[in-house]
């Protein structure tokens, strides 16, 4: 049986659910290991964002090909989950960069519309954020006011990116992915040294 767009939805839903999960139940690991964390994100963001960059370029060397070409399998799906899984626990302890890795395994996953990536980045962030933030709000380490502005910003920003992105088309977001990914990179590695 050939596995649809939202039986890989629903998987990597899973995926990044159990990742946060994981995350969260080793919650006090994230204060011990923050300092390491910071220390490795510029490195992850970059080797991500590189990835993403010659995607493309590998996957046809590679001869994988397109997911809306061949069916989607249950060792194709395994593979698949444990690979969002991996990004969903980095995104639980430190979500800096998560997109871009996201992006990038769902990539080299064979997905190629850009405009459904984010998307589905955009759910995948909400799954395992979600489950950290329950963890944090009993934790009582969140400041409401400043989350419920944020929140509000994310919601609106997240609209009227939407909308934008499929305006100025696929290429374009693409490149400006690539951008974010380089800057942020970029940002963190002068912040560190």
């Amino acid at each position: 049986m050939a596995l649809t767009l939202t039986h890989l939805l629903i998987a990597m839903a899973a995926a990044f659910l159990a990742g946060g999960i994981n995350s969260v139940a080793g919650g006090g690991t994230l204060i011990t290991l923050a300092a390491v964390f910071e220390r490795m994100v510029p490195f992850l963001i970059l080797f991500a964002t590189l990835l993403f960059t010659v995607q493309a370029p590998i996957q046809r060397r590679l001869s994988t090909v397109s997911l809306n070409s061949r069916p989607r399998t249950r060792k194709w799906m395994i593979g698949a989950m444990l690979a969002q899984f991996a990004v969903g626990i980095y995104g639980g302890y430190f979500g800096a960069g998560m997109s871009i890795m996201m992006l990038t395994a769902l990539a080299f996953m064979g997905m190629e519309d850009i405009l459904q990536m984010s998307a589905m980045t955009s759910f995948l962030s909400f799954c395992t954020n979600g489950v950290a933030s329950i963890f944090f709000a009993a934790s009582h380490m969140v400041v409401w006011p400043y989350v419920l502005g944020m929140m509000l910003a994310a919601i609106l920003g997240g609209y009227a990116a939407a909308g934008v992105a499929r305006k100025i088309g696929k290429v374009m977001v693409r490149r400006f992915v690539i951008a974010v990914g380089f800057t942020i990179t970029i940002v963190l590695m002068v912040k560190m040294f």
